[in-house]
């Protein structure tokens, strides 16, 4: 269940469902999803008191002209040794921005450990460093 849905559009709400279904496949129990009320929404999916994963998807702006961007405003993958997960995860989010217009996937506030992975699949750097941003079309599976 999805707290507050109503808040969410059908897009969000697709990939909201997607994440829950990625995460039941995983068997990671007992997580709850909230959306909250900013505009526009931040999804967050927890288990217990910490936040796993929380996103946004920013809609296209005019000035400064912006693609419509799925942002990933904190995810347990930063401090997590499960690569494999975050390959599945990764290749799921990446999917459902090539439906979608190829929206750019843009980690916020990325520390550099997490930035060095992010740049070994195909991440660049964007909005001057503090952020990470991975085009679906440059999404690649490292071998260890």
């Amino acid at each position: 269940m999805i707290k507050n849905e109503h808040q969410l559009n059908a897009k969000e709400k697709e990939l909201t469902n997607l994440i829950v279904e990625f995460l039941k496949a995983e068997k990671v129990e007992a997580v709850e999803v909230i959306a909250n009320f900013s505009k526009p929404p931040l999804v967050e999916f927890t288990k217990g008191n910490a936040i796993m994963l929380a996103y946004q998807i920013k809609p296209e702006e005019v000035k400064p002209p912006c693609e419509e961007q799925l942002h990933i405003t904190n995810n347990f993958f930063e401090y997590s040794e499960e690569r494999e997960l975050f390959e599945r995860l990764m290749s799921e989010l990446t999917s459902f921005c090539l439906k979608h217009g190829n929206m750019p996937i843009v980690f916020v506030n990325v520390v550099n450990s997490f930035k060095r992975k992010l740049e070994s699949y195909g991440g660049k750097e964007h909005r001057g460093g503090e952020d990470m941003a991975i085009f679906p079309e440059d999404w690649k599976i490292v071998k260890p």
